[in-house]
C-alpha cells in the first residue's frame, strides 16, 4: 500500500486547492532510486511527470516526444524518457512526461490499484495493488 497526504494549498485570490500527495521511488538506468513528492492527478492520462533538472539527475533514457492535449484544451509537445519506479513493492517500467510543473502521477501508473482520498487538508492518501 501506498499512501500520502491531502496538501491544501491558499492562492492570493483566496482560493483553496487540495492537493493528494504521495512519495514515489523513481530511478533511472543505475537502478538508484530517488524519492520525489507528487500529485496524484486523475486527469493525467500518463504515468508519471518530472521537470528536466530531475530528469537529468537520475540520468533517465530519452525516449522520444509526443503531442497531448492539457485540460485546458492546449496541444502540447512533450519529451519522452524511461525510468524505473517502485511500486507497491516491484520495480515498474514507466514513461516520463517532461513538464517544468511539480510532479504528477497519473492514470497510467494508478492502472490495476485502488486510490483513496480523504479531500480535507491532511486527509489521507492511500493507493492499494
Amino acid at each position: 500500500m501506498i499512501n500520502g497526504r491531502v496538501t491544501a494549498i491558499r492562492e492570493e485570490s483566496g482560493l483553496i486547492f487540495l492537493l493528494p500527495r504521495i512519495v514515489v521511488s523513481i530511478a533511472g538506468g543505475n537502478r538508484v532510486f530517488r524519492d520525489e513528492t507528487a500529485t496524484v492527478d486523475t486527469g493525467f492520462t500518463g504515468w508519471l511527470t518530472l521537470p528536466a533538472s530531475i530528469i537529468a539527475e537520475l540520468g533517465l533514457t530519452y525516449r522520444g516526444r509526443r503531442r497531448a492535449t492539457l485540460a485546458s484544451g492546449q496541444v502540447s509537445m512533450f519529451h519522452l524518457y524511461g525510468a524505473l519506479v517502485d511500486w507497491h513493492g516491484q520495480p515498474r517500467p514507466v514513461v516520463v512526461h517532461q513538464s517544468e510543473s511539480s510532479p504528477l502521477v497519473g492514470m497510467a501508473m494508478l492502472e490495476g490499484s485502488r486510490l483513496t482520498v480523504e479531500a480535507w487538508a491532511g486527509g489521507r492518501v492511500t493507493i492499494e495493488a
